[in-house]
């Protein structure tokens, strides 16, 4: 028997979805669904769809930044297995690096190397920017276009301290 355990498994598909079947009022009900379970301190705040999208951004790009250093490679990120809460999920074929090889591929059927290794990162932001226009109908494009401005320098923080951190740096230090 295999169990998954998750806190939430409700995904960027699941606001694509209703965002697909023009009902945009659905995508804003999963929006204060997932806000009033797992982002209840910004329910009363008047930018919280923004806030919320903001933190999304940032968890994504530190599970990306993760994956990358320790070497895993999920094999299918389209948006159904992307979570809100910036879990890894529903890996089916998954592999890690033995070797540095960037451009890896553990899924037998990705065979233009669409989800290696090295376009993890390009397809988060990629994945991000659905969810964004998902979520266009009460969200302003410019807001949600500066949300995704964040990604980069999010993941690229979080995969510095990830690399210190294994390599035992305890401090920064730019040159």
């Amino acid at each position: 028997m295999l169990m998954r355990l998750a806190q939430s498994h409700l995904r960027f598909g699941h606001f694509e979805h209703f965002y697909y079947r023009r009902e945009p009022e659905k995508v804003q009900q999963l929006a204060d669904f997932a806000i009033r379970h797992y982002w209840p301190h910004l329910q009363q705040d008047a930018d919280k769809y923004i806030l919320w999208f903001r933190d999304v951004v940032a968890r994504t790009a530190s599970l990306i930044a993760d994956w990358q250093t320790v070497g895993f490679a999920h094999g299918v990120m389209n948006t159904d297995n992307m979570s809100i809460l910036g879990l890894t999920m529903d890996y089916g074929p998954f592999g890690f690096l033995d070797d540095y090889e960037p451009g890896f591929i553990c899924n037998h059927s990705d065979h233009q190397g669409r989800y290696s290794f090295d376009n993890q990162p390009a397809v988060g932001l990629w994945n991000l920017q659905r969810l964004a226009q998902s979520l266009s109908p009460f969200i302003t494009v410019e807001a949600l276009n500066d949300a995704l401005d964040g990604y980069q320098v999010a993941l690229l923080t979080r995969y510095g301290q990830r690399m210190r951190q294994k390599l035992g740096f305890m401090t920064e230090q730019k040159r």
